[in-house]
């Protein structure tokens, strides 16, 4: 039996815009905005839509409180499949929003995180986070 590379003929980029590196790079400036008091972390997880039975991804962005015993929120989830990308705002418990591109994603994300409901969230973990801090010192 010979050996063949089956994989030769993908063009495989690195560097090619996705999901998941949207989503990081929208959270990785929480870390240093709250002086890593918090920070946003995303986890993908497989999954299937249960219409269509298309296999997707869906990304989960946490807020991570370390010095809360390292609590976690999930703020919003990111359904991606081969015919649709949605967001899902969990904490406002809004309908889901179909996303156009990446730039549309960054644009919806910014959205959700700008709600009442989150900012309040995100700055009470903040301030409890350093009153914890302050007090374990």
């Amino acid at each position: 039996m010979t050996k063949k590379n089956i994989w030769s003929t993908l063009s495989l980029d690195e560097n090619k815009p996705n999901i998941l590196k949207s989503l990081n790079a929208l959270g990785e400036p929480l870390s240093a905005s709250t002086k890593g008091y918090l920070y946003a972390e995303i986890n993908p997880v497989d999954t299937y839509d249960e219409k269509t039975l298309d296999l997707g991804v869906v990304y989960y962005f946490y807020i991570i409180a370390p010095y809360l015993a390292n609590y976690r929120i999930n703020i919003f989830r990111v359904a991606e499949t081969p015919n649709s990308i949605q967001i899902y705002d969990v904490i406002n418990n809004s309908p889901p929003v179909t996303v156009k591109d990446l730039n549309d994603l960054d644009n919806k994300v910014e959205n959700i995180i700008q709600t009442p409901k989150i900012k309040e969230l995100i700055q009470n973990l903040y301030a409890s986070s350093i009153e914890l801090r302050k007090k374990s010192s």
